[in-house]
């Protein structure tokens, strides 16, 4: 690109005669490029033949195909720059041409970007994209056998950065970017889940809540380390995130989840499904409260880690979140100071007493039924978010109630005693906002227009 833009500069300065520098540059790099690219073809052989290492995905070094590709880009800028030269030199000579070499200059252009960049575009088959993989395909015939869960399963997918099927670094394939898509497909690597109804726990990207990564981030460090250094989250968060599902590399070992059996011969290379032993169900109800303060402005990761660890591990001992909860608040309850609990031996049972049923939802809104036997907080396994409002039909009417940032990501809702409707939806007051002052915004302009409208055609008139 770089050549290209020194040529068309070039002949865009014949007239002026100050082109010469650059025709004996292009010159020079034509020539340079073309000497390399044969000392790269005779003896690239011998600099590459030392080079022994193998890329996670790609395999081992390809001493021939370096040696050809890095022939090729010379090559390539040698034959750029000569075509270059020959555009100068007939703009020189038939100044009533320039025109045209300028154009042919574009194209040039056009063409030396497709040839350099052309192999940057990779394409699949959809056929690769259909299909429900091995594991999701197990994952939802276990569902079957139990009570239907409110809302898609939700799997924790380990590694999501270094974990990559072993034999790739063994080997070379042309196709390896597919073969690389269908893995990380059967393995449910975010985004791929989408449309396989599963829900993972764990997904990085730019707008990740903060809050969430660094409950995460804690938990890994008080889980286990498996045996190529990495982490698990420890049981209790995956727990309290309602997990029910562990996708893992087939040498990790976990004690709290049992191996789920191989079902399908189109298993992925290297990975395991597993089961968790325990887990939280999607909503529950907790009957101790402690409150902690809210924490206000920006803030820096170290003060997430504290309160992600006050939070899950309280005296470096794991929270009970089937029985207790914690909510983050500047306005306690008078109930919850009263009751305020020490850390516990966990049990992670759910009473079966206060039935807690899900019987609506989808992401912008979600109905729950439950009935206590006493004052207590509903809990919702779904990420707490300024926008959610939370309305609570009972006995006593239909009324809007706070929703409370619950153990550090989760919603909460207090409720009396009692037969409750609570439903969560989403109605952010920025989107409305925003909305509010598009739509008056069009108003003015219609009318706006109307009246100038108006106003020449009476001109025009009169």
């Amino acid at each position: 690109l770089a050549v290209c833009l020194l040529g068309t500069n070039a002949i865009d300065r014949v007239f002026a005669r100050r082109e010469s520098w650059v025709t004996s540059s292009l010159m020079l790099i034509a020539a340079g490029s073309g000497f390399f690219a044969l000392t790269i073809w005779l003896f690239g052989s011998r600099l590459f033949a030392e080079v022994t290492t193998s890329d996670a995905v790609l395999g081992p070094f390809d001493a021939a195909g370096a040696r050809l590709d890095i022939s090729r880009g010379l090559l390539h800028t040698s034959i750029a720059a000569t075509l270059l030269v020959m555009l100068i030199a007939v703009a020189a000579k038939w100044p009533q041409k320039v025109a045209w070499c300028k154009w042919l200059a574009v194209v040039l252009t056009a063409v030396d970007l497709l040839a350099a960049n052309a192999w940057l575009i990779v394409s699949l088959s959809p056929e690769m994209l259909h299909g429900n993989p091995a594991i999701a395909s197990q994952i939802q015939g276990d569902e079957k056998l139990v009570v239907p869960p409110a809302g898609p399963p939700r799997v924790f997918r380990g590694n999501l950065a270094s974990w990559q099927p072993p034999s790739f670094r063994k080997s070379s394939s042309e196709q390896r970017l597919a073969e690389l898509t269908q893995w990380e497909r059967g393995t449910l690597l975010p985004k791929f889940q989408l449309n396989q109804r599963s829900s993972l726990v764990e997904s990085h990207g730019s707008i990740t809540s903060a809050d969430y990564q660094t409950l995460l981030h804690v938990a890994k460090q008080h889980g286990p380390r498996q045996r190529d250094k990495s982490l698990t989250p420890q049981p209790t968060a995956l727990r309290l995130l309602a997990t029910q599902y562990l996708i893992l590399p087939s040498s990790h070992q976990v004690e709290f989840a049992n191996r789920v059996d191989q079902a399908s011969a189109a298993w992925p290379e290297d990975a395991s499904l597993w089961r968790m032993n325990q887990t939280l169900p999607r909503a529950w109800i907790v009957h101790r409260v402690q409150p902690m303060p809210a924490q206000t402005g920006p803030l820096r990761r170290g003060s997430l880690e504290v309160r992600s660890r006050e939070v899950l591990f309280p005296e470096e001992k794991a929270r009970d979140f089937s029985r207790s909860a914690v909510v983050e608040t500047d306005r306690p309850l008078a109930e919850w100071l009263a009751k305020i609990i020490q850390p516990e031996a966990a049990s992670n049972s759910v009473s079966s007493h206060e039935p807690c049923r899900i019987i609506h939802d989808d992401p912008q809104r979600t109905v729950i039924e439950a009935e206590l036997d006493a004052p207590g907080l509903l809990v919702l396994a779904d990420a707490w978010y300024p926008g959610w409002q939370a309305v609570v039909t009972s006995n006593a009417g239909t009324r809007e109630v706070p929703i409370y940032r619950t153990n550090r990501v989760l919603r909460g809702v207090w409720l009396a005693a009692g037969q409750h409707t609570v439903e969560f939806r989403y109605r952010p007051t920025s989107f409305y906002g925003g909305a509010a002052i598009s739509g008056v915004s069009w108003l003015f302009l219609v009318i706006g227009g109307l009246i100038f409208a108006t106003k020449r055609g009476k001109h025009q008139r009169g």
